[in-house]
């Protein structure tokens, strides 16, 4: 389980555009290092993906 809290800020960092949290589960599909890794990446990938998101969001509002 990945469980975060993120901001996306302005420009000069100071201001915060989006603060969201973020619970992530993924299996795992074994018991050893190799498989907890591949779930963990798999967490991380999810989470950048919905930064990703949150952040086209924003700059489509912006230059509307």
């Amino acid at each position: 389980m990945l469980k975060v809290t993120w901001i996306v800020t302005g420009r000069e960092g100071k201001t915060p555009l989006a603060v969201r949290k973020a619970e992530i589960q993924e299996p795992v599909s074994g018991n050893d290092y190799d498989a907890l890794v591949a779930a963990q990446s798999r967490a991380v990938a999810a989470l950048s993906r919905e930064i990703a998101g949150e952040v086209r969001k924003l700059a489509g509002r912006a230059g509307s």
